[in-house]
């Protein structure tokens, strides 16, 4: 896809994708820079602050704003980070949060780090994890054994978290890896933050094997999700060719169709064509004669969300298997709905 903002070719990641990471990553920052200032200048804080109905705000050391919390105010109107401003006016938390948020994060904190039986999501009783006073190799313990056991667990994770020196999943890691380029730390993060992909694969296994896992595993992951939107106009045209044509084919495939009935659960019963890099869902196909009608629906194939050139690699991809592909584009049949049949009828008998 290109990028409506800096014209750049990148992966996107969605159909509906428009901005690459980098001009995603700015249009953000501007939005929460432009809720700041907001919050800045709020009437309803400057009202709260002269009617006295908060009181003991945290006012900003820099240009004297007051707010329930600074943080946003710092950051974006300052340009400065929380570390820094700490450091820079010795600063704690109380200087930047309202105590009111204070009592509410500490609360939240406290609910979240709890152990154990008091976890409101532990499960099996206890029997499988060690941070319990149930584990299975704690049986023949007695009581205090087991508060020492537990000590020393909790206190070597929280350690071991606390001064691990590979952090890989924070851009503050990448960045000090890349010596503070932030596109290429960015890059890297956004690789390492990637669990399954064919690059990933290829690197991995090899270019044969990888591609083979990948596809293995986008074929099971579309069997496993039966239920998939389809379009339901390209579905009359479906059941109006089909209705022609059934007694001249043996295997016709499309979405409602169900060994010869109309599947009205909500199933896509579509052919999957496993293809060389995926799994491909054909919208109808003749299986005897390898012809595939793809239906282009106004809201997945529109100007808006539709990808032109994904489509035609898609189809190129197919017809390299041997397949012949005629499109039919959902404006054309609603004008003439009759002339699109006639059309497609020509194209399965070869007229």
């Amino acid at each position: 896809m290109i990028c409506i903002v800096c014209g750049q070719e990148t992966e996107g990641k969605h159909f509906n994708c428009k901005y690459c990471d980098r001009c995603k990553k700015i249009k953000h920052d501007i939005m929460l820079k432009e809720k700041a200032i907001k919050a800045t200048n709020s009437a309803r804080i400057k009202s709260q602050i002269k009617n006295k109905e908060v009181s003991d705000l945290p006012t900003c050391k820099i240009c004297g704003f007051k707010g329930l919390s600074l943080s946003p105010h710092i950051k974006w109107i300052h340009n400065m980070c929380l570390l820094d401003y700490k450091q820079n006016y010795n600063a704690g938390k109380e200087d930047i949060y309202h105590h009111s948020l204070l009592e509410r994060i500490s609360k939240k904190s406290k609910e979240v780090s709890r152990f154990g039986k008091d976890n409101p999501s532990f499960n099996h009783g206890g029997r499988y994890s060690p941070f319990s006073r149930n584990f299975i190799k704690y049986d023949n313990m007695t009581e205090e054994e087991k508060d020492v056991v537990l000590l020393e667990i909790k206190s070597r994770t929280a350690n071991s978290i606390r001064n691990s020196d590979k952090l890989d999943v924070r851009l503050s890691y990448w960045l000090e890896v890349t010596n503070g380029d932030e596109d290429e730390a960015r890059r890297l993060l956004r690789e390492r933050q990637t669990t399954f992909s064919l690059q990933k694969c290829i690197r991995n296994h090899g270019e044969e094997r990888g591609t083979e896992i990948w596809v293995d595993r986008q074929e099971k992951w579309i069997k496993s999700y039966k239920k998939r939107n389809f379009s339901y106009i390209s579905q009359e045209l479906f059941w109006e060719l089909y209705n022609k044509i059934k007694d001249d084919f043996n295997v016709i495939k499309f979405a409602q169709l169900n060994e010869n009935n109309k599947d009205v659960s909500g199933n896509n019963n579509e052919h999957k064509l496993r293809t060389q890099v995926g799994v491909c869902s054909l919208d109808f196909i003749i299986m005897d004669t390898m012809k595939i009608i793809e239906f282009d629906g106004d809201y997945w194939h529109g100007e808006k969300r539709g990808n032109k050139e994904r489509d035609h690699r898609r189809q190129c991809i197919i017809e390299d298997m041997g397949y012949k592909v005629m499109r039919v584009i959902e404006r054309e049949y609603r004008l003439d709905t009759s002339k699109v049949i006639n059309e497609c009828l020509d194209f399965i008998y070869d007229r």
